[in-house]
């Protein structure tokens, strides 16, 4: 069985967030609710994978003040890995 990897992107001033699920933007906004998260977890319900990153909230108003659909047109050097 394949499963499903979620990589998590906050601004790094807290305003925004937005969580993809192989690679492609499922959710977005201020913060995620407890609702968010178990909607997610239903709908994918074999998560092999969890990451989470950072922005820049100036970087991301450069890029549209939201996230693009797909993860990888947040170009290189923006995101910084959370340990």
């Amino acid at each position: 069985m394949e499963g499903y990897s979620l990589t998590l992107v906050r601004s790094d001033d807290g305003d925004w967030e937005g969580l993809y699920v192989d690679g492609i933007l499922d959710i977005e906004g201020h913060s995620l609710s407890n609702y968010d998260w178990i909607d997610l977890i239903t709908r994918h319900n074999y998560i092999v994978s969890i990451e989470q990153f950072y922005i820049n909230g100036e970087l991301l108003e450069e890029i549209g003040a939201s996230f693009p659909y797909k993860l990888s047109e947040i170009p290189n050097g923006y995101l910084r890995k959370s340990y």
